[in-house]
């Protein structure tokens, strides 16, 4: 696999290293928003999963249509 890796171009490089810090910053912002939404907001446990939930399933449907 990582023989793959090195014959790409250094642009795929950056391109697969950003895409893993984006997603590793996106989820680790996730436990301290449903913080948020619990203290500040008062938003109940249920609510603040639907919230969380929702924004995943937008996610995931913009990137199957919009990426397609």
């Amino acid at each position: 696999m990582f023989f793959i890796l090195r014959k790409m171009p250094s642009v795929i490089h950056i391109v697969l290293f950003g895409g893993v810090i984006i997603w590793t910053v996106y989820f680790m912002l996730w436990p301290f928003m449903a913080v948020i939404f619990y203290q500040k907001f008062e938003l109940s446990i249920l609510a603040t999963g639907f919230i969380l939930s929702v924004a995943t399933f937008i996610s995931i449907i913009l990137s199957i249509c919009c990426f397609d």
